[in-house]
């Protein structure tokens, strides 16, 4: 099915939406499903029935871009291509052997196909340099390859998880050939489409799905031949490699088969030991031209030294490159420290083994080892790569007694920070680039080396037995230390941001202490400390609570929003720490009936979540499995709805009540059955689940399948005795349902039960209208062979013809009028069948819809006449086959007022030149802007202002959101439009509209330029009304230092009182922009003016609002370090 996006969830005309649905003018607002907001005004906008739903400010080409964009974005994932620009580029002079290795020519020249099936690996040893070969492979294929769609993917151990796993490098794929070839996007976006509508709340990609759409490209001709790049395909878990090896294969030997041209270059270790059965091989270490590479960067790296020095480096490599950057590291700093004779001794000393490299560096006596260890243990046990900053205070919080954790940047500058901690990893760890710096080891075979052995024990032996817990119980420890210091009866949200900013591991710290608490608790000494902890009271943790939602930029925490109210055991049962939820019911004594929240106990939040062990333990515990209330209304519709057959029977063993109604979905039945989850539809059923239970969203089970799409589920149901005519729910009935998801198979199944074809009620008003709409041309034949009432009044099309004229299905069209569909029908959103044919563009459905007698000026619907709709929507050719048949092109009415409005404010330049010489009323007065020429200022349509003022509009005409034209243009920012109309004698100080006048809304949105003109034109500086009372204000209350300026060098009265802040002085203090508080004070602004609005009552002395002020967002010593010179500044 190829859903247009009317999910219960995003429809127009469904009180949960949840898409935005922006104002004419662009003032965008939460749509509730009644409409947009604006003060003092309320009102419905159209909608565009594509998917996913349109935003009527923005054209067509933008909202293509914006939900291809929306889709890459589902894929795509922070850092998809940062391992690729942190590889160093391959040294002058090397690495262009490859190119010439008859293993590379073959793969070039596809020669012996049949042999290798167009696979070449690169295999090394750790750190011969394959991925910065595979880097230089890549530049070269782009330009030896220039007609192809090249597609690459870096695996990455080191980073976050998509960095490291199978469903990563899927959608890693996807996302670059969607990027790249928009007929891919268009075979891609039903998936993603259908994805979206159907899975609830957070989603993520299955696995399964994004392979076989890569299979499908292979099996189907593209427009380009594919070349597949893959580096360090060991830095996932050998299950993983195996995962991927085997995929490529199958996809090598699928396009031979196919004939499609596919390149696959993969790169990896010779460990695991796994294998194609074809393909071209080539060993990295074994190629002479690769110690020729070693070679050349050694000589030049140590250009000027010893030859014999040289000579040993080349020798001692044994291929491997990493181990020659390090050495020649070493051998420079020897060098550096004016050490001549010890470059021998360290070329003597150090061995050829890279991991006893390591050894050697790490195992040296050192005072700062301790440092050295945490730094270590941090890059490798941190839950996310660590910023620079981050790892250089999370080290101090562990070993610094003297450590506050605030970051003076005038003393610790990030040069410090790189120089410590390059210095304290012996050069381990690097920095990383990207959209955010972070740091890393510098190569995968140090983790290797940490983890192997028991290395960390090796270097610490406080750390035994088990030094990776004993690792997380040191982690714990630095984030403790970080947060305990912090005063928790400060909340305020500024003041928790400047929190962040001021103590960079802050952040890192609170959202990931209970992760490291939950690993270290298998072993280690912090263990009892960590019991202890969670014993402690509750005023760290609602401090934790209200920091995390605060400041967490990257939504990792978005939980929280919902959650506020909730208890430590409802977090962790919500997260899935089961050994600290252990440790909360053992010994904390937690209520684990206790309510609130999202999911309004611990029991239901971890059922939704899949968490089985801590589901077990809260049973254990003596939670409540009936108990009612949260986003689901019970555990056992939560479990049902996340997919999680063995909750299901947990909480059914524990006497779960099968047909308890609650929640979204009414009863776990339906949530199951939405869902698709057969195992668990089984498991209800047989445990007495009422098929035919009522509620919920669905109406029943059987409607929440149909609309699905399982056909195994609606049959299970059916079996079982489902009333195939259930009413009720939102699409009213299963057979509605089905018909508006589009599977021609449940809809037989369903009209062979008896479902009555004719039934009315629902979203679509019966199965025809519905199928008509989602252009189901098999089922509408379906529908209509088994009687289906094509003349049947209801729904939001109120009638089969509109809702198949607004789908574009020019077969279904024409199929309903031979059948009688009456063409000028009345009612629904678009008014008739013409107005949503001229709205939604089909030229062709307009010709049947005319020839068949459709009244080309009834008035009615959203856009009030067809030729408004199509004038609004851009559809030229629309409007000239109206305008032929005898359109009025003044018609008033509908929501744009008139073609000619409708038209302006949109930019269709062509259609308003065909009004115009129609006969259009330039002038005409009505609509949401008035007239044409507001509308064309309001969207910043130049060109058409000129066709406008050309042709004599009145460029003085009052009314319509923004009252005149010059407020219309100014609050848009648009300085030509404002020119013109100036040019064509405005009035300058016209009054009027939510800013009073143009220079107030010019000075609120901070158009500088605008103001100019104005000013210069004659502006009243002083001029009064409007919502900020006059033009200072409103730049002050926003913070436009440049226009205040502009306004108080024009003679403005800086103490005027009125509008919504009282005055300037109030406005600036309030929101805190101190340089213009030093603006308005130079300028006589008196301290104790009278207060108006929301600082009503308060001292409004610009000294004694900024005191107040930095007291709320300040800090001890960041105060007189960072925010002095507000003190100044006010003086």
């Amino acid at each position: 099915m190829e859903g247009r996006g009317l999910h219960p969830s995003s429809a127009p005309f469904h009180n949960a939406g949840r898409d935005h649905i922006n104002a004419p003018g662009g003032i965008a607002n939460k749509s509730d499903g009644s409409g947009n907001h604006l003060p003092g005004a309320t009102f419905h906008g159209p909608v565009s029935f594509g998917a996913p739903l349109k935003d009527r400010d923005v054209d067509e080409a933008t909202t293509r871009y914006s939900e291809k964009a929306a889709c890459l974005r589902s894929l795509g994932f922070r850092d998809i291509d940062t391992r690729l620009h942190d590889i160093t580029a391959a040294h002058r002079g090397t690495c262009d052997w490859l190119f010439s290795t008859t293993q590379f020519q073959k793969w070039r020249d596809r020669a012996d196909l049949s042999a290798h099936n167009g696979v070449l690996w690169i295999k090394g040893k750790p750190g011969a340099g394959k991925s910065t070969l595979m880097k230089h492979a890549l530049r070269h294929c782009e330009e030896l390859f220039g007609d192809y769609l090249i597609v690459a993917h870096f695996f990455n151990a080191r980073g976050e998880v998509l960095e490291k796993t199978p469903l990563g490098i899927l959608r890693s794929i996807i996302y670059q050939l969607l990027d790249k070839d928009d007929t891919l996007y268009e075979r891609f976006r039903p998936i993603y489409e259908k994805q979206r509508m159907f899975k609830e709340g957070e989603w993520a990609w299955p696995r399964a799905q994004l392979e076989d759409f890569v299979r499908s490209i292979i099996n189907k001709r593209l427009s380009k031949p594919l070349l597949l790049l893959v580096d360090a395909l060991d830095e996932c878990d050998e299950r993983s490699v195996r995962d991927v090896v085997g995929f490529l294969e199958s996809l090598s030997i699928d396009a031979v088969q196919a004939g499609i041209t596919l390149r696959i270059c993969l790169s990896s270790r010779h460990y695991p030991n796994v294998s194609m059965r074809k393909t071209l091989e080539l060993t990295v270490e074994a190629n002479e031209e690769h110690e020729r590479d070693i070679a050349t960067y050694v000589e030049e790296k140590l250009e000027g030294h010893d030859n014999e020095i040289k000579a040993k480096v080349r020798k001692k490599a044994g291929g491997i490159f990493m181990w020659v950057v390090i050495v020649v590291s070493l051998l420079k700093k020897a060098y550096d420290d004016g050490r001549l004779e010890a470059m021998r001794e360290v070329l003597e000393e150090v061995p050829t083994d890279l991991e006893d490299v390591f050894n050697r560096l790490l195992s040296r006596d050192d005072p700062d080892k301790a440092e050295t260890i945490r730094m270590l243990q941090w890059v490798l046990l941190s839950r996310r790569p660590l910023k620079p900053e981050e790892l250089f205070f999370a080290v101090l919080a562990g070993t610094a007694p003297e450590y506050s954790g605030l970051w003076d940047r005038s003393k610790i500058t990030g040069h410090t920070i790189q120089r410590r901690i390059t210095a304290l990893s012996k050069g381990l760890i690097e920095a990383r680039t990207g959209d955010t710096a972070s740091v890393q080891f510098i190569h995968l075979s140090v983790s290797d080396f940490l983890f192997r052995n028991k290395r960390l024990q090796t270097l610490d032996p406080t750390l035994h037995p088990d030094p990776i817990s004993a690792s997380h119980g040191h982690l714990w420890d630095h984030c403790w230390s970080d947060i305990k210091q912090q005063d928790t009866t400060s909340t305020s949200g500024q003041y928790m941001k400047l929190l962040s900013d001021s103590y960079p591991f802050l952040l890192y710290a609170a959202s990931y202490i209970f992760d490291h608490a939950e690993k270290a608790l298998s072993g280690g000494a912090m263990q009892e400390k960590i019991i202890q902890w969670l014993q402690m009271g509750n005023d760290w943790f609602e401090w934790w609570k209200i920091f995390l939602s605060t400041v967490d930029s990257h939504r990792e925490h978005s939980y929280l929003e919902d959650n506020m109210d909730t208890g430590l055991l409802y977090v962790l049962s919500l997260r899935g720490f089961p050994k600290l939820v252990t440790v909360v019911l053992a010994e904390g004594g937690a209520d684990v009936n206790a309510q609130g929240g999202e999911y309004s106990n611990a029991l239901q939040a971890a059922s939704y979540e899949g968490h089985a062990e801590i589901v077990r333990q809260l049973l254990e515990r003596g939670a409540d499995v009936n108990v009612q209330g949260g986003r689901y209304g019970n555990a056992l519709q939560a479990a049902s709805i996340g997919g999680h057959a063995e909750i299901v029977r947990q909480l059914l063993e524990r006497g779960a009540d099968v047909n308890v109604q609650g929640g979204r979905y009414g009863n776990a039945l339906q949530a199951a059955s939405y869902q698709g989850h057969a195992e668990i539809v089984r498991q209800l059923l047989e445990r007495g689940a009422d098929v035919n239970a009522q509620g919920g969203y669905y109406g029943n089970a059987l409607q929440a399948a149909s609309y699905q799409g399982s056909a195994k589920i609606v049959r299970q149901l059916l079996e079982r005795g489902a009333d195939v005519s259930a009413q009720g729910g939102y699409y009213g009935n299963t057979l509605q349902a089905a018909s508006y998801q589009g599977s021609a198979e449940i809809v037989q199944q369903l009209l062979e039960r008896g479902a009555d074809i004719n039934t009315q009620g629902g979203v679509f008003g019966n199965a025809l209208q519905a199928a008509s709409y989602q252009g189901s041309v098999e089922i509408v034949r379906q529908l209509l062979e088994r009687g289906a009432d094509v003349s049947a009044q209801g729904g939001y099309f109120a009638n089969v013809l509109q809702a198949a004229s607004v789908g574009g299905s020019v077969e279904i069209v024409q199929q309903l009028l031979e059948r009688g569909a009456d063409v000028n029908a009345q009612g629904g959103y678009f008014g008739n069948a013409l107005q949503a044919a001229s709205y939604q563009g089909s030229v062709e459905i307009v010709r049947q819809l005319l020839e068949r007698g459709a009244d080309v000026n009834t008035q009615g619907g959203f856009f009030g006449n067809a030729l408004q709709a199509a004038s609004d929507g851009g559809r030229a050719e629309i409007v000239r086959q109206l305008l032929e048949r005898g359109a009025d092109v003044n018609t008033q009415g509908g929501y744009p007022g008139n073609a000619l409005q409708a038209a302006s404010y949109r930019g269709r330049a062509e259609i308003v030149w065909q009004l115009l010489e129609r006969g259009a009323d330039i002038n005409a007065q009505g609509g949401h802007y008035g007239n044409a020429l507001q509308a064309a200022s309001t969207g910043g349509h130049a060109e058409i202002v000129r066709q406008l003022l050309e042709r004599g509009v009145d460029v003085n005409a009052q009314g319509g959101l923004f009252s005149n034209t010059l407020q219309a243009a100014s609050i848009g920012g648009y300085a030509e439009i404002v020119w013109q109309l100036l040019e064509r004698g405005v009035d300058v100080n016209a009054q009027g509209g939510h800013y009073g006048n143009a220079l107030q809304a010019a000075s609120y949105r901070g158009r500088a330029e605008i103001v100019r003109q104005l000013l210069e034109r004659g502006a009243d500086v002083n001029a009064q009304g409007g919502y900020f009372g006059n033009a200072l204000q409103a730049a002050s209350a926003r913070g436009h230092a440049e226009i205040v300026r502009q306004l108080l060098e024009r003679g403005v009265d800086v103490n005027v009182q009125g509008g919504y802040f009282g005055n300037a002085l109030q406005a600036a203090s309030y929101e805190g922009y101190a340089e213009i508080v030093r603006q308005l004070l130079k300028r006589g602004a008196e301290h104790n003016a009278d207060v108006h609005g929301p600082g009503r009552g308060k001292e409004v002395s610009a000294e004694t609002v900024l005191e107040n002020r930095a007291k709320c967002l300040a800090l001890r010593t960041y105060v007189s370090l960072h925010l002095s010179w507000l003190w100044i500044a006010a003086a």
